[in-house]
């Protein structure tokens, strides 16, 4: 199954993937078109390894990767036929789920595990705060309103000492949230690798905690999806992709 993948193991992979082998059998027919959009973090290797392998031309797939913002943009994209294959947070899909919206599950992205996170809220290496008590009536930076992260950092302040309740929260992702803490626009960010890496790599910020662990130590965070029409009309296609995805994970991850 997908999990989270160093930087540093992506980096090697990716410059190693030129070596790979190609085995592409040979088709009876042509490839299956598929687009998919998704977010430029860690939890999209599993497609793009299988992308630029060759894992999915085995599969007699022809997938077209496209970065996009924010899941909420991919869902309502895929929704509307522009794409027909998404990556976005669970926490955001079940939303969209429980008020109708015709989504189902292809494949798990990434499962965040707390020995190895890949999430943390990142504050100014010189600021004083120790707790979520500290983050009462500040400003952080989400990469998007009402997401995972805004309820996980929420629910970590609470647990340990904080009124979420008095925080203010900015959409404000990736690099953007990395500079706005810098400048001192807002008091901390959630991040996600790879920007998690790179902001501490500036020097100029520090890890206050792990929002993730105040849900739990092994969840789903994010995965690939569809609308229920295209998967009822495409299974052999999502066959194939859920394979690709697995094995690209499965030599990513090693």
């Amino acid at each position: 199954m997908p999990t989270n993948p160093s930087r540093a193991a992506f980096l090697t992979a990716a410059a190693a993937v030129a070596a790979l082998p190609v085995r592409a059998a040979a088709q009876a027919q042509a490839p299956i078109k598929l687009r998919l959009a998704g977010t430029a973090a860690n939890d999209i290797i599993g497609a793009l390894w299988a992308q630029r392998s060759g894992i999915f031309q085995r599969y007699g797939l022809d997938v077209d990767i496209i970065s996009a913002n924010s899941g909420a943009a991919i869902s309502a994209a895929v929704v509307g036929g522009s794409f027909d294959i998404g990556k976005s947070s669970v926490f955001g899909l079940l939303t969209g789920h429980a008020h109708g919206v015709p989504l189902v599950l292809v494949a798990p992205a990434a499962v965040y595990q707390s020995e190895v996170p890949n999430t943390a809220l990142v504050i100014a290496k010189d600021s004083t705060a120790k707790t979520g008590r500290d983050l009462n009536g500040k400003t952080l930076a989400v990469p998007g309103l009402g997401d995972l992260n805004s309820m996980t950092t929420s629910a970590w302040i609470d647990a340990n000492g904080g009124d979420s309740r008095t925080v203010k929260f900015l959409e404000l992702g990736g690099r953007a949230a990395t500079e706005a803490i810098i400048a001192g626009r807002v008091d901390g960010a959630a991040l996600t690798e790879p920007q998690l890496t790179d902001a501490i790599r500036t020097g100029k910020l520090r890890m206050l905690g792990y929002p993730d662990d105040a849900i739990g130590k092994r969840l789903l965070v994010t995965a690939y999806f569809c609308t229920a029409d295209f998967a009822a009309k495409n299974q052999d296609a999502l066959a194939r992709f859920r394979k690709g995805v697995n094995e690209a994970v499965i030599y990513a991850n090693s």
